[in-house]
């Protein structure tokens, strides 16, 4: 069964967005969009093999994440992790819990190894090309995130974006790769209720819970059980 993505978002919109407890999403996908990953490989191959410029691959890339499924199935499902387990996610717990001693957390220490090494620290789009500038972004964005986590719990008017996440064959709410920061402060602070964005689910889940048709009034529904269930 195919069900495109963008028809989903458009018709549900808000309605995919889950309000649930941090502390009870205990597992690690990759990205949200694992149905891609075969064509952006062709894309890449277009770029390093054929030398297709750009402007060429652009449309190309925008008619996939056109006609991208909403539903995900078991081969293209990535493969699931443990958040306890995840590098990141340490990294950022050890942050909340240094946050008045930030220079002896461990991202701040990856960050300085990050600007010995290549002249220069990255996050997202932030660059940093000193020790100061590293110092300035630790509690200027760092800092303040965890502080504003603390005293207003999650701000959709400040946060900017919503975390992903996806849903696995079980019903389960899986973390996708997008503010996975955001979230996992959340989840050290144990903050008892935060927003994700669903951005595709398994077909097996699918299949089970709404059956071989699109019924969007009847994901709508389900899908608030998906949130009371991870309440």
């Amino acid at each position: 069964m195919y069900l495109s993505k963008k028809f989903v978002q458009l018709r549900l919109r808000n309605k995919l967005m889950v309000w649930i407890n941090p502390m009870s999403v205990n597992i690690k996908v990759g990205t949200s969009e694992p149905n891609l990953i075969r064509y952006n490989a062709w894309l890449d191959k277009l770029k390093t093999q054929y030398r297709v410029r750009g402007f060429i691959r652009k449309p190309i890339s925008q008619c996939f994440t056109l006609i991208d499924s909403f539903l995900i199935n078991s081969e293209n499902y990535q493969p699931l992790t443990l958040i306890a387990e995840n590098r990141k996610y340490h990294k950022v717990k050890d942050m909340v819990e240094k946050r008045k001693d930030f220079q002896n957390s461990i991202w701040f220490q990856d960050l300085l190894v990050e600007l010995e090494m290549n002249g220069q620290a990255t996050h997202k789009k932030i660059t940093m090309h000193s020790p100061e500038e590293v110092e300035a972004f630790m509690s200027s964005y760092v800092v303040e995130l965890i502080n504003s986590l603390i005293n207003e719990g999650f701000n959709l008017d400040k946060a900017g974006d919503v975390g992903t996440a996806l849903i696995g064959a079980d019903g389960s709410i899986h973390k996708s790769k997008a503010g996975e920061h955001r979230f996992y402060c959340a989840r050290a602070l144990k903050l008892n209720r935060i927003p994700l964005l669903v951005r595709g689910v398994h077909e097996d889940w699918y299949r089970s819970h709404i059956g071989g048709r699109k019924d969007l009034k009847l994901l709508e529904k389900r899908l608030l059980e998906v949130q009371h269930n991870h309440s």
